[in-house]
């Protein structure tokens, strides 16, 4: 058992904020994370949405 905690998070964060490296535990909660911390709106029908394409220093 101890083999599976070493690749996964125990947290169950498997989400990470593209913002500001927040690791969060599912979708929901990562765009509600967004939306109020910072101020970023996704809709949940497009995942291209949940992680936004262009933002300074990401290739295109």
């Amino acid at each position: 058992m101890a083999a599976r905690t070493n690749k996964r998070s125990r947290s169950g964060a498997h989400h990470e904020c593209p913002e500001c490296g927040k690791k969060l535990r599912g979708e929901k909660g990562l765009m509600a994370h967004r939306k109020a911390e910072h101020g970023v709106e996704t809709n949940p029908a497009d995942p291209a949405a949940i992680l936004p394409s262009e933002r300074e220093g990401a290739p295109s």
